[in-house]
């Protein structure tokens, strides 16, 4: 099983276009939240994406290495919802699909389009603005860091998590999810419905399948 290594701050990757390829899907569960000043829970996840034209030296041992970017979503497939802007956006019309599994985009290339803000404390960060196709007869390179899923079904392992950042140890150790499978008897429900019997599925709040 892979090790996630634990990061330390660094410069924003620069504002621009680039070739991309979904390298890790987080899914945190569903989290405490705070929207619009009320606060509440919400089924969250992160996509990362490796940069494989843009690099820099982390580790002198391994030389360049690609960078990344990554993008927080609420986990539903609602067509109002970002995540479901950015895959039509990225894949094409989803609307006609009846369900959609969030690791097919796993090692799929695109281009994203970062751009840089300043936060209300005065430091310069990027974020990914829109998500497109790779142009017809553009190729991204081969991917490089291991493609990674952290999930509650199929991909669940403490071992990895403990090597997590602890940002994301303790995001996910605050969901239901999490607590549901460190204590299943004190959880008198399942916050994630699913169909069919089948216990790898889950289902967005629209009882549409994401992994």
């Amino acid at each position: 099983m892979m090790k996630l290594l634990k990061t330390t701050t660094r410069e924003p990757v620069p504002a621009g276009v680039f070739p991309a390829r979904c390298y890790k899907i987080i899914h945190f569960g569903t989290v405490p939240d705070v929207y619009m000043g009320e606060e509440k829970m919400t089924n969250k996840l992160r996509i990362d994406w490796e940069l494989p034209t843009e690099t820099k030296v982390f580790d002198p041992e391994k030389g360049e290495q690609p960078q990344s970017i990554s993008k927080d979503y609420t986990a539903s497939f609602n067509e109002k919802s970002n995540l479901y802007k950015d895959l039509c956006s990225w894949l094409g019309d989803l609307s006609k699909l009846d369900e959609f599994e969030l690791n097919q985009i796993l090692g799929k290339e695109c281009m994203v389009n970062i751009q840089h803000k300043i936060s209300g404390a005065g430091n310069t960060y990027a974020y990914v603005a829109s998500i497109m196709p790779i142009p017809k007869g553009m190729s991204c390179p081969e991917p490089v860091n291991p493609q990674f899923i952290w999930d509650y079904e199929e991909h669940f392992d403490d071992s990895i998590l403990a090597n997590m950042h602890e940002y994301f140890q303790d995001k996910i150790k605050s969901s239901l999810e999490y607590k549901a499978k460190m204590d299943p008897i004190d959880m008198d429900q399942s916050p994630m419905p699913t169909a069919n019997d089948d216990p790898g599925a889950v289902y967005d709040d629209d009882g549409k399948r994401m992994f």
